[in-house]
């Protein structure tokens, strides 16, 4: 019987340089790792603080032209209704200072809440001045850029006065027309009125007297269907519509 000699395996052992090497290695992959961490917080502090600047700059922008607006606002109520003076050319030289004012608003916060609303307020002014055709000009831009704002705030109807002042009752009657579509009931009298106007002076005294009786019609007990009777006297029609 012969013997079986067993084999004793080595036991493996590290090498100390590859210890080193796969330490290294480790730390290494740290670093990288902790220095990834580093950038990534650093990178999202940046965003955070180039984000908050923004909304501090854009709230002091809008502070700002608040400011602006309510300074110009404020000068050209005071100056317009308790100044009471009734010389036409004192009243010119307020309205032009008061459309300087506001015009430097829009101009200078352009496309905000405060520079539409400053564009707004000078295109009243103009049409204040009989500046009917500029007037019509910068609130065609107006609606054309912020239509949002544009209805909202019913600028169109703005428009229709700047278009029937500039004689152009064709377009003004447009206006009031899709208005008159769109509106509620408290409108419907003041655009009936407003489109018979225009008839009216257009010469279209049959359309004019027609759309007067349906404002009688409609809103016979108030004060503007009283006045749409007065209009139609004045035309030298009869309330009841001829056979």
């Amino acid at each position: 019987m012969g013997y079986v000699k067993k084999r004793i395996r080595k036991r493996k052992t590290t090498d100390p340089d590859e210890f080193v090497s796969f330490y290294q290695r480790i730390l290494d992959r740290t670093r990288d790792n902790l220095n990834l961490v580093l950038y990534s917080g650093t990178a999202i502090v940046l965003v955070v603080f180039v984000v908050f600047g923004l909304m501090w700059n854009r709230a002091n922008r809008d502070k700002a032209a608040g400011e602006a607006l309510g300074a110009a606002v404020l000068n050209y109520q005071s100056q317009t209704f308790e100044n009471g003076t009734t010389d036409a050319q004192t009243v010119k030289d307020v309205l032009r200072q008061s459309l300087k004012s506001f015009r430097k608003v829009s101009s200078t916060y352009p496309g905000t809440l405060q520079g539409n609303s400053a564009t707004l307020y000078a295109s009243n002014i103009l049409v204040r001045m009989g500046s009917y055709n500029e007037a019509a000009a910068v609130l065609e831009d107006l609606i054309s850029r912020e239509p949002d704002f544009a209805e909202k705030l019913r600028v169109s109807y703005l428009l229709g006065r700047a278009y029937e002042g500039g004689g152009n009752y064709e377009k003004a009657l447009s206006v009031y027309g899709n208005l008159l579509e769109n509106s509620g009931v408290e409108m419907r009298p003041v655009l009936m009125m407003d489109r018979a106007r225009c008839f009216e002076l257009k010469g279209d005294r049959d359309k004019a007297a027609e759309t007067y009786r349906n404002v009688i019609q409609d809103f016979s007990d108030s004060v503007i269907g009283l006045k749409a009777k007065s209009e139609l006297a004045l035309l030298g029609e009869s309330t009841e519509e001829s056979p």
